[in-house]
């Protein structure tokens, strides 16, 4: 049938296109520094923490419990001693993801006095600057309820802080635990345009498992199928001839 002719044609063009894309985004892998790759360049190295010791004076039961005036009606999944600008902090979570990106719910409390502790742009502009080995000044703060637009799998509030270097570089932090999710810059942008066109993740899903990789499959099926169909009705026509020519 024509029809099968001329979807094989196109499907063989815009498949040959991705292919190509597969094999330039391939090779970039091979060579990229997976330092740069990971938006690191500035990322300064994790320092030594003072060892901490739970202070004996707080009673931990009353952290864990079900708190109602910070809107936590659900008691504690687990609790954990750390340290936020080099103050003794408890990060106490009431709801656990399956992952840290999925959505977790905390609450933050002094060590020492038990009291609430939260966290504002201030303070975040100090973990950025912490975590920043560059010579760049802080150029601007935003913040984010979720989706943030270089790492896409993160799904609760987080700040994005932004310097003025020649990599462009953000660091961003979760709003309620100040943990650093990661940095960004141009190397890590263009490793993500990379990994966007190997995997066909033009939607910006942040994985591999979406539709239009499956709209590709099918087309690849399709590609076989119709090949192996306009073989079959070539050689009903007698198009193909096995044996020696003759001269």
């Amino acid at each position: 049938m024509r029809w099968i002719r001329t979807t094989h044609k196109w499907l063989s063009l815009l498949l040959a296109l991705q292919v190509l894309l597969w094999l330039l985004s391939g090779l970039y892998f091979n060579v990229m520094d997976s330092h740069k790759a990971r938006g690191n360049t500035y990322r300064a190295s994790s320092s030594a923490v003072q060892a901490l010791h739970q202070p004996s004076d707080i009673d931990i039961n009353q952290l864990i419990a079900p708190n109602i005036i910070l809107g936590k009606t659900s008691p504690a999944t687990d609790i954990q001693l750390t340290q936020l600008l080099g103050e003794p902090i408890y990060i106490v979570r009431h709801k656990k993801g399956l992952y840290r990106h999925f959505v977790n719910h905390y609450s933050l409390f002094h060590a020492y006095t038990g009291e609430p502790f939260s966290l504002d742009e201030s303070h975040i502009s100090q973990i950025a600057k912490v975590s920043y080995s560059g010579q760049g000044d802080m150029a601007s703060v935003s913040y984010f309820k979720s989706n943030l637009p270089e790492f896409p799998h993160q799904q609760n509030p987080s700040w994005q802080v932004n310097f003025a270097d020649e990599l462009a570089t953000s660091v961003y932090i979760e709003a309620a635990t100040g943990r650093v999710i990661g940095h960004s810059d141009q190397h890590k942008r263009l490793t993500d345009i990379a990994f966007m066109l190997h995997f066909i993740d033009y939607g910006k899903s942040g994985n591999f498992n979406h539709g239009l990789i499956i709209f590709f499959a099918l087309c690849f099926v399709w590609l076989a199928i119709s090949g192996v169909t306009w073989s079959v009705q070539l050689a009903a026509k007698g198009e193909y001839r096995i044996g020696k020519k003759r001269s």
